[in-house]
């Protein structure tokens, strides 16, 4: 049977992937929206998102290598951006490492010689930092995705969590080296929640947060945030 709306399979598994506001366990929240999905929705819905501070180059190569090694004719794909300046490098071009990352994978220390690189990329980073730099290569990174996706016939929606540079660029509040208008038409042809990308900010849903200092989902924010997202996926006919 084919989808509906697209001509295409009903998705049978959805595969999401972000930063801490998508892992399970941050801020004692060991239930997380992808969970609640999955209760809504009785299809498996896998979470890559392993580690708080992780990067937006990191969410897209998971995702990515997720569609390389694993059958994807029936697979929705969920991504939910984080905050822009976020790096990662390939340290002995085979071990992944985030700028902002605290452990490994295992929970075990970072190698020693690993931290004194991450402290050397902070204190450059802060030296340099600039927003239309990071901006820049969240396009380039978004855009490619959206590529990959469309290679391989993927329906896919995405989110952002990065406060509120992309409002405040968008509605002229924050001057970049972009033209507003020109990334907002080109940011719209990518797939967002609810189609468009302003309406895609999750930080700006006022979903309920672990506490006034802790801007986190609570378990009802995670709760309503499954509900958004199924709502959705059913309203496109995906299922």
């Amino acid at each position: 049977m084919q989808n509906k709306n697209s001509g295409k399979k009903p998705i049978n598994k959805i595969v999401v992937c972000g930063c801490s506001f998508s892992r399970p366990g941050q801020s004692g929240v060991d239930k997380v929206w992808s969970h609640y999905l999955e209760d809504i929705l009785k299809i498996p819905v896998i979470n890559l998102t392993w580690e708080s501070g992780g990067s937006n180059s990191e969410i897209a190569r998971q995702l990515t290598e997720y569609t390389y090694t694993n059958p994807i004719d029936t697979t929705m794909f969920i991504v939910q951006w984080t905050t822009p300046d976020r790096i990662e490098f390939c340290h002995n071009d085979h071990t992944w490492y985030q700028i902002r990352q605290t452990d490994s994978k295992n929970g075990e220390p970072l190698p020693q010689d690993v931290e004194l690189m991450l402290e050397q990329l902070r204190q450059g980073q802060a030296y340099t930092y600039s927003d239309s730099t990071y901006f820049w290569q969240f396009l380039q990174t978004l855009l490619a995705f959206d590529n990959i996706m469309k290679i391989n016939d993927c329906q896919y929606l995405q989110a952002y969590c990065f406060g509120s540079l992309m409002q405040d660029f968008l509605f002229g509040r924050k001057k970049l080296y972009f033209d507003p208008k020109i990334v907002y038409k080109i940011l719209n042809t990518t797939n967002w929640l609810f189609d468009d990308v302003l309406k895609s900010d999750l930080n700006n849903m006022k979903f309920p947060t672990v506490s006034d200092d802790d801007s986190h989902f609570n378990s009802h924010g995670h709760q309503q945030l499954a509900k958004t997202f199924s709502t959705y996926i059913k309203h496109k006919g995906w299922l």
